[in-house]
């Protein structure tokens, strides 16, 4: 017993009301028999087994279990009210909690649906991204192009000029297009096939201005000569007269 009210003396104070209230419930119990019942009900477990042995030495067990039965029950009450006291509340709560589930439901449908919209916006957006990318390497692509043909095209109109020249036997104008063409122009375009077969060409069609020229300054010394031949028959002619 020295050891329970050793146990015991820190939460005497706290435990006065209780004590009271089961005094006045159990007027026959002895001072002793209730502050077992107050160990009891304020000390962990490792003090019971000390106050059950207390309350054999006393030789009154069968008091000491009315009494404990009696606080049982006592207590038994004050629960039923504290949950009668809040069973409307829980009530309350349980519906609120049922709306909210509701509501939650609901809340996670629109979020599945916008996450759909939105998949299925970001599947289409990503397949314009991809559409919009292949355009605009098809753009820079025809701009390459067309930067490379307003190159080439000088050279090819200077070669269909230096062609027509040709047919036409303007042998002195077709060789200075040649000219302008080999060094102005074909110099820039040696990256590109037809400009080595042009190259190529040059080189014969130069023999050819160079011969046809030739031959026709030959056409033209013979002729010539043989008008001042004539011409001279002529002038010796009107001498002698």
């Amino acid at each position: 017993m020295a050891t329970i009210s050793t146990v015991s003396t820190n939460t005497a104070d706290t435990g006065e009301g209780t004590s009271t209230g089961s005094s006045s419930a159990c007027p026959e119990m002895s001072a002793e028999q209730e502050f077992c019942l107050y160990e009891l009900e304020t000390t962990d477990s490792t003090s019971v087994g000390l106050v059950l042995r207390a309350i054999y030495d006393t030789g009154d067990v069968h008091n000491f279990t009315r009494a404990l039965e009696r606080r049982i029950a006592h207590y038994d009450k004050n629960i039923l009210k504290v949950c009668t006291y809040h069973y409307q509340g829980f009530l309350d709560s349980m519906r609120q909690l049922s709306n909210l589930s509701e509501k939650c439901g609901e809340i996670k449908k629109m979020a599945e649906e916008t996450n759909e919209h939105v998949q299925g916006d970001s599947i289409d957006l990503l397949k314009k991204s991809m559409e919009i990318v292949r355009y605009r390497k098809l753009q820079r692509n025809a701009n390459v192009a067309i930067d490379q043909i307003s190159m080439c095209l000088p050279a090819l109109e200077h070669y269909a000029t230096l062609q027509k020249l040709m047919k036409n036997k303007k042998y002195l104008q077709a060789l200075k297009v040649l000219e302008d063409l080999e060094h102005n122009y074909l110099n820039q375009l040696q990256k590109y096939r037809f400009a080595s077969f042009l190259t190529q060409s040059i080189g014969p069609m130069r023999d050819q201005i160079r011969e046809k020229s030739y031959s026709e300054l030959t056409d033209f010394l013979e002729n010539l000569q043989k008008v001042s031949q004539r011409i001279g028959e002529d002038a010796s002619r009107h001498v002698k007269f």
